[in-house]
């Protein structure tokens, strides 16, 4: 049996460390999670978003992870609150860039889940919702995506990595999608193998 040290480097327990520690000396990132998610035809599901930033864009269903609630069960929860469907998502990529959210420093965790097309209804902060046909073609280094439906929408994301590949944290995107969602969406239509 591995015996372990009871008192660290500077002679405290574990207690004396909790009692000094302040979480405030560190950077605490915001934290959210995102709902990815296609029909097996390559519909993918939007909100329009009815709030700032990025007011009346199109973004994927997501929001802020509850201080007592695990990213999937956020993602399920907004997934349900902005569109009326409740679906059981599975992680994909988490999303990290500094500057993706120009509010302040947010993480967020992106999940996908594949389901048939059923009707959502916009609720929450969300100003529409709607099924939108998914197509992406590669250019070079550029990814385009060319989503149909209640608009037609177009967004590009510029690959980073030197296979072309996707990575959304390196990738630079742009368009008319809200924060980096068209990197994420384009992501998830790579692993899919839809690209």
């Amino acid at each position: 049996m591995i015996m372990k040290r009871q008192r660290d480097d500077k002679g405290r327990t574990l207690e004396e460390f909790l009692a000094a520690y302040r979480p405030g000396d560190y950077p605490r990132p915001s934290l959210t999670a995102d709902a990815i998610v296609f029909t097996h035809d390559r519909q993918l599901l939007l909100i329009k978003r009815a709030n700032h930033p990025y007011i009346d864009c199109w973004a994927l269903p997501g929001g802020f992870v509850g201080e007592k609630e695990s990213c999937s069960a956020a993602a399920e929860r907004e997934l349900k609150e902005e569109t009326g469907l409740s679906l059981v998502v599975r992680p994909l990529v988490l999303l990290s860039a500094p500057e993706r959210d120009p509010r302040t420093r947010v993480v967020s965790m992106a999940y996908l889940a594949l389901t048939g097309q059923i009707p959502p209804a916009a609720g929450d902060d969300a100003g529409d919702a709607g099924w939108f046909h998914a197509s992406a073609a590669r250019e070079g280094e550029r990814v385009i995506l060319r989503l149909d439906g209640p608009e037609r929408l177009t967004a590009f994301v510029d690959c980073a990595r030197r296979d072309g590949k996707i990575d959304p944290d390196r990738s630079v995107c742009g368009g008319d999608l809200a924060f980096d969602h068209a990197a994420a969406i384009a992501y998830a239509m790579e692993e899919l193998k839809w690209i």
